[in-house]
């Protein structure tokens, strides 16, 4: 019997050709409703920098706020629960309104491609200017228990029609409550090219790895031994170790201001006076360690430099090699373990009778999945929680490489791995993005989007990982942990403007 999807099918053409004439401005998103009913849509917002889950430690963190604001959310418009029976097929999806249907409503839930995955149908497409793609993502540090966002690059500069957001339901038979408001997909302008232009290297020179090392441990020096896990706040201040300013620091995507969760005391301020000339890098004159440096916390003995100890200030980006993110490693790193590029495949794509063969050509899906490098895990290491939102996770690390660094002190419920490495690019403006393996299966934990500041950081960056379901699982030495690639700031400042109407010849319509 010869399938139905086998025979071939005559393509539908229109009965006049409609030439695209539409130019989206620079720096913009056009929303275009695919009908008049659907203007002004309240449901696209872009990102802010809190999240209702925060409590004020994470605020002291520069790169997880930065990540918050990356992109530009759509919210559902109603409450609703939606539920998976395992069922690979469309039907294994149940989805109950709790309340009645907003007229109009801007969104549409279905069960589209099986698989226990939710697919909402927004009512627009979007253009964007010429070469810029749309990277279709999770909703930066927003979670939801059984739910994980599947990522895809748009080239919404061509496409001349709508496209869904995917969200893949990570545990069956589980009631699964989603409240009007809740983020269920986030777009951001991604320029087309712009991570091909880029590869990793190691840092050669070996006078400026030795200053690069050294700068590292002083680092490490002062979070171990001076400031006995007090939020020191020199990265969200832009100032180095040596209180050195870093120019071109930004605090927020929206040029605003830093919002932090609490008044500096007088034992937590940093002296940076002004009074001492400064070269024409920006630098001080003079030695370093003639600079006052942070108070110890009240209570404790105060401690200041051992010029002996400080090495000469270099600023490090000058040696970075054009559009490459050069990574500064501590002497025991471990080479085998070095990011690697990312896989435009996943294993359980083909492992799935349904996306067999099929899921490895729908290219927005392998594009987002290939963006970038991996950030390997540098240990074996078990991970068991009880589900108690007042409980600390359990870290058992079986097999560690000389770099490990990962243990439980973020929040309950979590663990952090240390990244182990400097990232640093040359252009000011270019951000290292750090988030979740795009497209990943039924992982049991979430990981906290970060932007790094990679123009001018000088510190290694870390990893937190939410737990998503209480039990006790196993992560091996060398496992993907994280994907990152870079964003230019320039990026985060789209707008998103609204143009009434579908751009032609585009027409939506259901099947009857």
């Amino acid at each position: 019997m010869t399938n139905p999807s086998d025979e071939p099918r005559c393509p539908f053409v229109p009965p006049q050709t409609i030439p695209d004439r539409i130019v989206a401005p620079d720096n913009t998103i056009l929303f275009v409703p695919d009908i008049d009913l659907f203007t002004n849509p309240p449901h696209f917002v872009k990102a802010g920098k809190t999240r209702d889950w925060w409590t004020p430690f994470f605020y002291n963190c520069l790169p997880i706020v930065f990540g918050n604001q990356h992109g530009f959310l759509m919210l559902a418009t109603f409450d609703f629960v939606v539920r998976w029976n395992g069922d690979m097929s469309p039907a294994g999806v149940k989805i109950h309104l709790l309340e009645k249907e907003p007229n109009p409503n801007y969104i549409v839930l279905d069960s589209h491609f099986g698989h226990g995955i939710l697919t909402v149908q927004s009512r627009y497409a979007f253009r964007t200017p010429k070469d810029v793609n749309l990277l279709v993502k999770e909703p930066p540090n927003y979670f939801v228990n059984g739910l994980t966002w599947m990522n895809a690059v748009i080239e919404a500069d061509n496409l001349r029609r709508d496209f869904t957001f995917n969200i893949k339901i990570t545990q069956p038979d589980l009631d699964i409550y989603v409240a009007k408001g809740t983020p269920l997909g986030c777009i951001l302008p991604y320029p087309r090219y712009f991570l091909d232009r880029y590869h990793m290297e190691e840092l050669k020179d070996p006078i400026l790895r030795k200053e690069a090392q050294k700068t590292i441990s002083y680092f490490g020096t002062e979070r171990s031994d001076y400031d006995n896990g007090v939020p020191r706040r020199r990265y969200m201040e832009g100032i180095d170790i040596y209180n050195q300013k870093f120019g071109e620091h930004q605090k927020s995507l929206d040029m605003g201001e830093w919002w932090h969760s609490g008044k500096e005391s007088e034992s937590e301020k940093i002296d940076l006076s002004e009074s001492a000339p400064r070269d024409s890098e920006g630098f001080k004159e003079g030695d370093p360690a003639e600079m006052s440096v942070n108070e110890s916390p009240a209570g404790s003995a105060d401690h200041t430099r051992n010029p002996d100890e400080i090495e000469k200030i270099v600023e490090l980006k000058a040696d970075a090699t054009e559009k490459c993110v050069s990574l500064y490693l501590p002497p025991d790193f471990d080479k085998t373990l070095v990011p690697i590029k990312a896989d435009k495949h996943h294993q359980w794509w083909e492992e799935d009778s349904k996306t067999k063969d099929h899921v490895r050509f729908y290219l927005p899906l392998t594009m987002a999945a290939g963006v970038g490098w991996y950030i390997l895990s540098p240990a074996t290491f078990t991970v068991e929680w009880s589900g108690d939102d007042a409980d600390d996770a359990k870290i058992e690390i079986v097999e560690a490489s000389s770099h490990a660094v990962i243990d439980n002190h973020s929040a309950h419920g979590s663990f952090t791995v240390q990244s182990g490495f400097i990232p640093r690019t040359k252009k000011p403006g270019d951000f290292l993005y750090v988030k979740g393996i795009a497209d990943h299966y039924r992982l049991p934990y979430y990981l906290l989007e970060a932007l790094i500041a990679a123009w001018w950081t000088t510190s290694a960056f870390e990893l937190v990982c939410l737990i998503s379901r209480p039990g006790r699982f196993t992560i091996e030495k060398g496992q993907p942990l994280a994907q990152m690639f870079v964003v230019n700031a320039e990026q985060a400042l789209y707008d998103v403007s609204l143009k009434d109407g579908y751009p032609p010849p585009f027409s939506f319509h259901k099947e009857q």
